[in-house]
């Protein structure tokens, strides 16, 4: 079986989001709904609006699972899991949506 070398980089900020992405180019983005007081559903709206970025999978976590079909068809996630989540279903769920 071959396996791919993963890679990842952290943005510790919501305003460093943009210079990660732009540098790094990731396929695949975990993000918390909240970021220290930044709004990170409007962050992963941006990016899934935005032409330069949004065939980035995006995969948002809260401690919440109260998303209604609204806020996902709203905020362009592309899955939402809840905390605390298993580390096998990041992994299934992050095969699946990067397709590899």
């Amino acid at each position: 079986m071959c396996r791919r070398r993963l890679s990842c980089k952290v943005a510790g900020i919501a305003r460093d989001i943009a210079s990660v992405i732009e540098s790094f180019q990731p396929e695949l983005i975990f993000m918390d709904v909240i970021l220290n007081g930044d709004n990170g559903l409007d962050i992963c709206q941006a990016i899934k609006e935005s032409s330069f970025t949004k065939h980035i999978k995006i995969v948002m976590m809260t401690a919440s699972n109260a998303f209604s079909k609204v806020e996902r068809e709203t905020y362009l996630a592309d899955y939402y899991i809840s905390k605390p989540f298993d580390i096998n279903e990041i992994a299934a769920m992050a095969k699946q949506l990067i397709g590899k």
